[in-house]
């Protein structure tokens, strides 16, 4: 039998290995979502996808991979007027927000999509659900104000913008 501080030196060793294997899993899933924001950069939109679609079969709970993937598909419907991306765009991002109610990045995008799809109450309730849900936070009050200032209210989307300045005074 093992002596009791060889059994803690297996154990650990056993715990550290396990962990560094579910890591590359997270590794692996952040260097495909890496690869494929360069891909989407270079213009190189299938492959960028395909690169999102590996780093989602990689880490099934990354936000960020749909979140880009909504991007391209979204970037792509609007080029090609392909109204099915942009339908796939709007499921892409509802599935980043799923798994992180607080994908910044995410609401913008979705925000943007329903506004730009005719859909801009649609994109002001999101907003304004978000900030219900999200009281100290200024990147809610941030959105909401691009969306007024996008719809021509000027006046509103400043007063909203000295609010999230109170609020968050160092968020650029």
């Amino acid at each position: 039998m093992a002596s009791p501080s060889k059994s803690i030196v297996f154990c650990c060793v056993f715990l550290a290995t396990g962990c560094l294997l579910l890591a590359g899993c997270g590794v692996s899933a952040m260097s495909h979502n890496m690869q494929g924001k360069q891909m989407f950069e270079q213009g190189q939109y299938a492959q960028a996808i395909d690169m999102f679609q590996r780093s989602i079969s990689a880490d099934p709970r990354n936000a960020d991979a749909y979140y880009n993937m909504a991007a391209t598909y979204f970037y792509l419907g609007q080029q090609q007027k392909n109204a099915s991306w942009v339908q796939q765009a709007d499921q892409l991002y509802r599935q980043a927000l799923s798994l992180d109610p607080n994908h910044v990045d995410a609401y913008r995008g979705l925000s943007t999509l329903l506004a730009e799809a005719g859909r801009s109450q649609d994109a002001f309730q999101m907003v304004q659900n978000w900030r219900v849900q999200q009281p100290y936070s200024a990147e809610p009050i941030i959105e909401l104000a691009r969306l007024y200032r996008e719809s021509g209210d000027s006046s509103t989307a400043t007063q909203l913008l000295a609010d999230a300045i109170k609020l968050d005074g160092n968020n650029a």
